[in-house]
């Protein structure tokens, strides 16, 4: 979900089309798809904040109303996207990776 998000950024994926993937992941109950949905949208957060509202608003009304419906990796995935709403968006994005011991 990541490259496809990343291929978003890159403008290599038409809005219309992200909102299709976005949907049809949303579509089933199940923790893998909104998982991906999840990870779609915050990897592409510079883009998100483009489309129309009214298509964002119905988006994130499904996640609400998933929320109580999974899982609690999942139900606190979809806590972090609309934290990231409320923070316009503005999402740190950080690598994992090996840490240096302090000496």
């Amino acid at each position: 979900m990541r490259f496809l998000g990343e291929l978003y950024k890159k403008k290599l994926i038409t809005t219309r089309i992200a909102l299709e993937i976005i949907s049809t992941l949303l579509e089933d109950v199940e923790d893998d798809k909104i998982e991906g949905a999840c990870e779609f949208i915050l990897s592409c957060t510079d883009k998100i904040a483009e489309i129309q509202s009214d298509k964002l608003a119905k988006i994130l009304t499904r996640m609400d109303e998933l929320k109580e419906q999974v899982s609690s990796r999942i139900k606190f995935r979809i806590m972090d996207l609309f934290d990231a709403k409320e923070a316009g968006w503005n999402v740190k994005k950080f690598e994992a990776g090996p840490n240096k011991i302090a000496k």
